[in-house]
């Protein structure tokens, strides 16, 4: 009886220590009051059994052949990060690699150049993960096959390293990898802008789950994402030619207020084209000004005008959001619309004085209201309502026009 007694008051200390160790996980960061949360297990477990086993269906049943081809790499990669970041030093490569990129990625071409075994990793995961034969591939997957195939609408890209909670990731904790792929969104069921993603199970096994922005971004867990550049937007951010984030591109204004001059609001908007598979839009706005003295800055990147149901895509729509300032000394200011992707990095919306004009995008010609390549401050275009041929929407605003 007595030796029982004893079984059972140690059992329920245990009990009581494991409690608390798994609340302790799922604190608020101290000292942080934006709802960080440091837990090993992403709060999206509920949301798992909506996909296991049906990604590469979902990957397949793409009726865009050339966006079905750029998913298919991306998830073997993602497959084969998962196998990298085991690797203590490759881990630590990448969050030094991150940290230091104005776009927080690291090229893949780059992560093999400095780690001259990262590449025999990635090819011997693919081989042992047997992913040809559940994709009827029709040659061994490696590295090489795969780098050489992510091209959209004529574009070639470079697959890269991801981090969007870079600011708050605590890599103490176990990583998330994501291949960058978004399914389809189910309100009813909380899923909207959700991608495919994998975190370790309490088996220390990968586990596929649904990852929403709300848990990547309010999460300490690391979250890195396959994404695409290009070889010149990997050019332009080491020669520090692009600004994010309302940076200053020149130390000349460093006392100047952001939000300084007239503003201007939107008041009517559409879109006439959906680039989502998986849903509606999220219709965003990014603008940057010049200066008399020829510095430039942002005055809003990603700032969303709205989220678009598909089934009001094409349809004049109404929204009240301050999208831009006109300073007195402003020499001139261009802007761009776009289909927002959270997990995707930045790509080119324009260009103002040698500096590049961003938003997050998962391909270069997910704009709205002009082609990139015309939107430079030779050709200043009015707020006013889209003038450009070419455009899939307009903005209409009200307040100071840009002259």
């Amino acid at each position: 009886m007595k030796n029982n007694l004893i079984k059972t008051v140690i059992f329920l200390i245990a009990v009581t220590f494991v409690t608390l160790q798994s609340c302790e996980k799922k604190a608020i960061v101290p000292g942080d009051e934006t709802g960080i949360v440091k837990n090993d297990v992403v709060n999206a477990d509920k949301k798992a059994d909506l996909l296991t086993g049906n990604d590469i269906n979902w990957i397949l049943s793409n009726p865009d052949k050339e966006d079905m081809n750029v998913d298919k790499n991306s998830y073997y990669l993602g497959i084969a990060l998962t196998e990298i970041v085991k690797n203590k030093a490759f881990l630590q490569d990448i969050e030094e690699h991150v940290k230091n990129s104005q776009l927080q990625i690291y090229p893949f071409d780059e992560f093999i150049s400095q780690k001259n075994t990262v590449e025999t990793e990635i090819n011997n995961k693919l081989k042992n993960a047997n992913l040809s034969a559940i994709t009827n591939e029709k040659e061994n997957l490696n590295y090489v096959t795969i780098s050489d195939n992510f091209r959209y609408k004529s574009i070639s890209y470079k697959p890269v390293i991801f981090i969007p909670n870079l600011k708050h990731a605590d890599f103490s904790l176990p990583v998330i990898v994501s291949p960058g792929i978004e399914v389809k969104d189910i309100p009813e069921k909380g899923i909207e802008n959700a991608i495919i993603a994998w975190k370790l199970n309490a088996e220390n096994e990968w586990e596929e789950f649904l990852l929403t922005e709300d848990d990547a971004m309010k999460n300490a867990n690391p979250v890195l994402i396959i994404s695409l550049s290009t070889e010149k937007q990997i050019e332009n951010e080491k020669t520090k030619k692009m600004i994010c984030y309302d940076y200053y591109a020149s130390s000349k204004n460093n006392n100047k207020e952001v939000k300084s001059g007239n503003s201007y609001r939107t008041d009517k908007f559409k879109i006439t084209y959906n680039y989502e598979r998986s849903g509606g839009s999220e219709f965003e706005l990014s603008s940057m000004r010049e200066f008399n003295d020829g510095s430039v800055e942002y005055v809003y990147t990603n700032e969303r005008i709205a989220n678009v149901k598909r089934k009001d895509v094409g349809k004049d729509l109404s929204s009240n959001k301050t999208i831009g300032y006109k300073a007195s000394d402003c020499t001139y200011l261009i802007f761009n619309t776009f289909e927002f992707d959270w997990y995707t990095t930045n790509k080119n919306l324009g260009r103002l004085n040698g500096w590049y004009l961003n938003g997050q995008m998962k391909y270069n010609n997910e704009w709205y209201a002009f082609d990139p390549s015309v939107n430079t401050e030779s050709n200043p275009w009015k707020l006013g309502g889209t003038k450009y041929r070419y455009s899939k929407g307009y903005v209409k605003t009200i307040g100071t026009f840009i002259p």
